[in-house]
This record gives structure tokens, sequence and C-alpha cells, in this order.
């Protein structure tokens, strides 16, 4: 392709379902002690729906990390991230709450149970494949046989949540501003990792996958306080990532028997906080919680950015809110019908 290729950096946790399922509605944070009957109201579900969901996988950087990379790196989780968790407790997510992930599976009846990677340093998309295939050596012992086990993943649900730091770090590094690495090339070298892991997966016996697209790196806080301004290199390449992910997700389903897959529209979520703060309840979207020499803000259910670049709470709500309720937000099928598939 023309550059060595930096494989995408994420983390990885397991969570195995134990009860019933939801869906985060509302853009109010629920109490973190919220019984299920209370997360039954955020819900917008048909009475009597069903969900043959027997655990979530999940694939993703600092956007959804419970805490592993801060394990993995010996990091101590410090205040104020996690000041709005259970008794102010940091537990190493990178906001001040829970994330998307957290509501998923909180949600949806499932406990969540991390994973320590064997390797002391965040590890590659493809060195989480390693780790995962590990995991299920041990996990076939709980099965009656091949077949159980096999059901058991192919009804599994394959959450990922990548590409920010290729945006945000990786490439700043790798692209010389003489000599710039062409858009269509870095984005389909990210794309084609990703396929490459995917496959992978499916061949374990993965076959529902949920995926998010990337975030507008060229228009948080992060990059508008260095710049002074959005990022247009950035504002280019990010949407072709993001089409071409969809087009090469479209080939592995065309190719890979059983293979299913929806994407969520992160970037237009966040896009439209950011655009439009006051429509979904924000304000001064550009004002993180955590700033440097600032006081840590007090009204963070009203901020969209938590620090320079990961969202808040409050907005990891909202994008959950509107992925189930907005049908044009996520493609090609519904989070509903992906898990029900």
């Amino acid at each position: 392709m023309g550059i060595n290729f930096v494989p995408i950096v994420i983390l990885f946790h397991l969570f195995v379902l134990i009860s019933k399922h939801g869906f985060v509605e509302g853009a109010e944070v629920p109490p973190v002690d919220a019984t299920s009957e209370v997360l039954k109201k955020f819900l917008q579900l048909q009475d009597g729906i069903k969900f043959d969901l027997p655990a979530i996988y999940a694939f993703g950087d600092s956007y959804i990390d419970s805490g592993n990379e801060r394990i993995l790196n010996n990091v101590k989780p410090q205040l104020p991230y996690g000041i709005d968790f259970n008794h102010s407790t940091p537990t190493g997510r990178v906001t001040n709450g829970r994330t998307m992930l957290d509501f998923l599976v909180s949600g949806a009846g499932i406990l969540p149970d991390t994973i320590t990677p064997e390797k002391s340093k965040i590890m590659n998309l493809g060195e989480q494949v390693d780790n995962f295939e590990r995991t299920l050596e041990s996990l076939k012992s709980q099965f009656d046989g091949e077949e159980s086990f096999n059901k058991y993943l192919s009804k599994s649900l394959f959450f990922i949540n990548i590409a920010t730091n290729d945006f945000g770090f990786t490439y700043k590094v790798k692209n010389d501003p003489k000599n710039p690495i062409p858009h269509e090339v870095y984005a389909g070298s990210l794309t084609e990792e990703l396929s490459k892991q995917l496959e992978r997966l499916h061949k374990i016996g993965a076959r529902k996958f949920f995926l998010n697209n990337a975030i507008p790196m060229g228009n948080i806080p992060f990059v508008i306080g260095f710049l002074g301004q959005p990022d247009a290199n950035l504002g280019k390449l990010v949407p072709l990532y993001n089409t071409r992910l969809g087009v090469d997700l479209q080939k592995l389903q065309s190719k890979l028997e059983g293979f299913q897959y929806t994407i969520g529209d992160l970037y237009k979520v966040i896009m439209d906080a950011i655009e439009k703060p006051s429509t979904y309840g924000f304000q001064n979207p550009m004002s993180p919680c955590l700033a440097p020499n600032k006081p840590l803000r007090s009204d963070r259910n009203d901020a969209v950015f938590f620090d320079i670049i990961h969202v808040t709470e409050a907005m990891h709500v909202l994008i959950l809110k509107r992925y189930i309720n907005e049908p044009s937000l996520v493609s090609p099928i519904s989070p509903i019908k992906i898990i029900q598939a």
C-alpha cells in the first residue's frame, strides 16, 4: 500500500450474559445503582421482545475501555476520571462515568468481567484476536460439544469501536506534510487490516458484528485547541475511511458465510452534538469538563466532552439513545435486528 501500517490500537473486554435484555433510552443519565426496572424506563422495546444473545465480546479503544489500558501499563486510575462513577471510583474509564458499552451491557442485563491480556502492553487488533483465541480454548471446556460451542459463538455479538488512535496519533506520526500519504491509501490500509481481523474472528466462529465508525477527529477539542480551527485534512480523511468501512464490510458479507454486521454512525452523533448542542441538552461543546489550567466543570451532564478527546457519560447515553431510536444512524440493519439475528 506504500506505507508501513501501524496496527489499530485496541483493548479487549468480555461481557457474559446473565439475565434480561434492554437498551438505554433518553439523554438523562440513570444512577449507577439503577435496578433493571429503572433501566427499562430508558427502553423503547415492545413487550415480550426476546433476544438470543449469550455474550458480547467487545474490542475497543479508550472510548469503551473499562480500565485495561491502565492495568496493562501499571498506571493507577486517577480522579477526576470516574468522578461520577459509583462513589467517585476511578476505574480507568476515560470519562467521568460509564461508557456506551457499560450502558449496553447493563441495559441488557450483562455483568462485566474484564479479561486482563497476558502481555503488559496495549495490544493491536491482531494480538487481541490472538488473545481471544486463547480465551476460547479454556471456554470450550464449559460446553457439551463442538456444536453447542459453535452456536454460542454464532449467537454472540462482537462489538468493535476503533480508529480513534489511528487518526489522532498514528496518522500524524506517519504523515509527512512534504510527502503526504494519500487519503485513499491510509484509509484503505486501516479497513484492509480490520477486514483481515474480522475474517479471523469469522473463522473462529463469530457471525454477528456491531461496529462504530470513526469519530470526527478533526473537530474535537484536542485538535481545535491545537490548531485554533478544525483540521481540514482529517475532515476529509475520516469520512473517507467511514465510507470505505461500509464498502469493505459489504464485501465481507458477500464473501463469508453467515457474516452479519451493522455500523453505528458515531461520527454523525458526535458532530450533531458539536454543531447543535442545545438540541441535545448540551452547552459549550468545545469546552470539555477537564481542561488544562481550568477548574473541573460541575455541569458535566451538559457537556459533550469530558477531556479534550473523550466524551462524557451523558454523551455515551445519547449515542445509544439515538442508535436505538433513529434507524438512519445504524445500517444496514438496526441494533435490535443484529442482536436477534
